[in-house]
């Protein structure tokens, strides 16, 4: 939660800016809040592109005078307020790609269950009550993230539900919501001072990164569809306890994926039906081990490839398409008249086109891009942004924005 708090608050001081270039051809964008002296973000996109759930401080819908953080939902035009709270906080959530459930951290009071106001992980249903999915945690839950299927919501913690976290650490959990009540296990057991984070879920399995020396276990074409055979690499040994990528099954069976040192291996995130996994590395090869002075993308099913390997550029969020075609990027990349500036903007790589550079959406001259989502055909972008402009966010604040394609580029720019 304090990283969502962070970037909520930060960003709501704005300078007005002229008005400028806005969106890329191919894709219309449109800011679909507004709000003076607030700051609305962290969108999530449904599978069919056409309902957005965010969160935001503002009084869009008339029933927030509090000004609190809730929870809200933008349809056709009209925003509803889903959530609503007294004197607490709500901030990560996540949107189930089957049932569109909200799965969030807060410090509320729900249903008389957390009068400590820890932050606890919390699950808001179609119906519109709320249940609690942790209970008077001695630590910090975030980051929940679901499976492809909707069934298990998937979240870090320092907390020790289950007896099996005595010291604290931060370790990756799930929560089967298709049970009742829900089931909670504990996916990884690092070693005192170690931790797990970066969780993602598909098929069956989680993927993080974490800093610690796991049992070793040969790799296999398992419960994500993986069949790992970079060279050179020692599987499930991490004796330099570098921050590598590992696997886990349900069980908390552990695969290492990568084996790097002197470098850094982050956000990792497993396509939704398992085979590949998007990450970004400022490492060489896993075979080589050799660093290099460039962040990059890298693609791992099997074998590893490098995405854009003639742009230099840092990923700060991104997100898969529902199948799974086609990666969206928050990234300061630059190619020719594109990003002339190096913000953070969105940009889409389709993984079935021969295209080489990836489609920007956004090319706003100013201001921040971040935490795309994406409809399941990859075609609708859901984002937040706190470019100004001076007719629909003078003030600079942080809003969300929807991009829709509309007619694919066939130029490479």
């Amino acid at each position: 939660m304090t990283r969502a708090l962070f970037i909520m608050a930060a960003i709501m001081l704005g300078v007005s800016f002229p008005y400028g270039r806005e969106e890329k051809a191919g894709w219309k964008v449109t800011q679909i809040t507004s709000c003076n002296g607030g700051a609305s973000g962290l969108p999530q996109l449904s599978q069919d592109g056409k309902r957005v759930y965010f969160v935001s401080n503002c009084n869009l819908a008339g029933d927030n005078r509090d000004l609190g953080k809730e929870i809200f939902k933008w349809e056709d035009g009209k925003i509803t307020q889903l959530t609503h709270t007294s004197y607490c906080q709500i901030g990560n959530f996540s949107l189930s790609p089957v049932s569109e459930e909200l799965a969030f951290i807060t410090t509320c009071d729900i249903n008389r269950e957390n009068s400590t106001g820890r932050e606890e992980l919390a699950l808001l249903k179609k119906d519109g009550s709320a249940i609690m999915l942790t209970r008077e945690s001695q630590g910090g839950n975030d980051f929940p993230n679901w499976s492809s299927d909707g069934r298990y919501v998937v979240f870090e913690s320092s907390a020790d539900p289950l007896g099996r976290n005595a010291d604290h650490s931060r370790e990756v959990f799930t929560a089967d919501v298709t049970v009742d009540p829900p089931l909670l296990q504990q996916i990884s057991r690092t070693a005192k001072d170690r931790k797990c984070e970066n969780s993602s879920m598909a098929a069956g399995g989680v993927v993080a990164r974490c800093d610690d020396d796991f049992p070793g276990t040969a790799p296999d074409t398992g419960a994500l569809g993986m069949s790992v055979t970079i060279e050179g690499r020692t599987v499930g040994s991490n004796p330099d306890r570098n921050l590598e990528l590992f696997r886990f099954d349900l069980n908390g069976r552990a695969v290492q994926l990568t084996d790097t040192k002197g470098c850094e291996n982050k956000l990792p995130l497993i396509q939704p039906e398992g085979g590949e996994l998007a990450y970004v590395t400022d490492c060489g090869p896993s075979s080589s081990g050799l660093p290099v002075k460039e962040w990059k993308l890298n693609l791992l099913a099997g074998t590893e490839k490098r995405l854009c390997p003639d742009l230099s550029f840092s990923v700060f969020s991104m997100a898969w398409s529902g199948d799974g075609k086609r990666l969206a990027l928050s990234s300061n990349m630059q190619y020719r008249d594109v990003n002339r500036e190096r913000n953070a903007e969105i940009f889409i790589i389709d993984l079935d086109s021969p295209r080489e550079k990836p489609a920007a959406v956004t090319d706003f001259p100013y201001g921040w891009s971040e935490y795309p989502s994406l409809s399941r055909d990859g075609k609708v972008v859901a984002f937040q942004s706190n470019y100004t402009n001076e007719r629909e966010n003078s003030d600079g604040n942080l809003e969300v924005f929807m991009a829709m394609e509309t007619q694919p580029e066939t130029e490479d720019e």
